[in-house]
């Protein structure tokens, strides 16, 4: 257990346990700290390290990695945020729900006594975040993902600091939340004060501006952009390996009639593939056959891609699914 500052409190963390739920490559774990190969990025030899308690240089919870080029280091609550592939707040929340015995939430309304009536906190990020970003990206574009359906689920990219970016906007067309992937390594990183990613699915408002009645559902927003590319079938991304009835309520109340599940070939996305199948009931559920090698859908080729869409096979769910 170790002392460290989340939302201005601090609170006494097992760090080694919150990590040791994940699965990392060539592990050492050490009294002190974890080292093993970076999940950030593509990596042989482990360059990454983790502390589990404080150091002579460094806070528990701090991480680096030092064999990526320019080295990179951050605090206890972005790199949960990477592995659980959500928001930092969604983090700081878990974390204080988890260690802070006495904390009990942030109230999402407050008290307006000069005009006697409740104002409720506007949930959401600016749409000016969304300007002077270059509108179309190469290393997109080297994924299989051309222009046009870059902007047709309106990505950017940042120059400067070398990051493309994937919108989640909601039906009503807010932008909810701003997902920024770093074009040279795997890292990636929200823009803070956005809704919880728990409650959102990329995509989704193409599904209702479009009124599309089939759409893909997929890991990863580049595979549900690029399924979309290839089979201009909608592809939409629960953002991470698994989906949440938040996810799923949203999707159930969109025009989408019938689901094809494109989830990753590997252990997580036979689990995302199974939470789907059990808890959608009034919606058509596909499964489909993704060749061996391939990890994901981004890994096939057009004509694979678009063989497995036209070989998917009905699944029967229960009407009695709810979400």
């Amino acid at each position: 257990m170790a002392i460290i500052a989340v939302h201005g409190r601090e609170i006494d963390v097992d760090i080694e346990k919150e990590i040791q739920k994940y699965s990392w490559s060539r592990p050492k774990w050490r009294t002190d700290r974890l080292i093993a190969c970076s999940p950030f990025r593509y990596d042989s030899s482990p360059s990454f390290y983790v502390y589990f308690e404080d150091t002579a240089t460094a806070f528990a919870g701090s991480w680096g990695d030092s064999g990526g080029g320019d080295f990179q280091k951050g605090h206890f609550t972005q790199l949960l945020a990477f592995l659980e592939n959500c928001s930092e707040e969604e983090i700081v929340e878990y974390l204080l729900s988890e260690y802070a015995s006495d904390w009990d939430g942030e109230s999402k309304l407050e008290i307006d006594l000069s005009r006697l009536k409740m104002k409720t906190k506007e949930r959401g990020l600016d749409m000016k975040l969304l300007d002077n970003l270059a509108i179309t990206s190469d290393y997109l574009l080297g994924r299989g993902i051309s222009y046009e359906t870059q902007k047709y689920y309106n990505n950017g990219y940042d120059e400067a600091n070398n990051v493309v970016t994937f919108p989640y906007v909601t039906p009503n067309g807010r932008l909810a939340a701003l997902k920024k992937r770093r074009t040279d390594s795997k890292m990636f990183f929200y823009a803070g004060g956005g809704i919880p990613m728990r409650e959102l699915v990329y995509g989704i408002d193409l599904a209702y501006r479009d009124d599309h009645k089939i759409a893909i559902a997929t890991e990863a927003e580049i595979d549900a952009e690029y399924a979309y590319e290839v089979t201009g079938i909608l592809g939409i991304a629960m953002g991470t390996s698994s989906i949440t009835d938040e996810k799923v309520s949203v999707i159930e109340r969109s025009p989408i009639e019938e689901l094809i599940i494109g989830s990753d070939n590997d252990e997580a996305g036979e689990k995302l593939k199974t939470q789907i199948l059990n808890k959608f009931g009034m919606i058509r559920m596909y499964t489909i056959d993704i060749p061996e090698g391939c990890k994901d859908l981004n890994d096939m080729t057009p004509q694979q891609l678009t063989e497995a869409i036209e070989n998917k096979k009905a699944v029967e769910t229960s009407l009695f699914n709810v979400a």
